[in-house]
């Protein structure tokens, strides 16, 4: 029975880079709900509500993570795609 072959680094690096990307974007989302959330409760009771440094932290340190995740994943997949055109034995498409 033949052996499975273990993935790549390339494929557990993409994986790896798909949860940061998720990660980044659910921090981003819990900080701009925990502002926005802030703002509608100063807007109820008519106070002039300042924003909370940890939230703005996280919704610009999310999206700062999410970009660059969304940067090398792209990277990533323009590196796999060169491989793939580059594997020996493969015809080039015809137009």
């Amino acid at each position: 029975m033949p052996q499975p072959t273990p993935p790549s680094p390339e494929r557990r690096y993409t994986v790896l880079l798909m949860f940061a990307l998720v990660g980044s974007l659910g921090a981003t989302w819990w900080g701009a709900s925990a502002l926005f959330a802030a703002g509608v409760e100063a807007d109820i009771h008519g106070t002039a509500g300042g924003l909370s440094p940890v939230p703005l932290a996280t919704v610009v340190i999310g999206t700062m993570a999410a970009v660059g995740s969304l940067c090398v994943l792209t990277w990533q997949f323009g590196l796999f795609l060169q491989s793939r055109r580059q594997k020996p034995g493969r015809s080039k498409p015809e137009r």
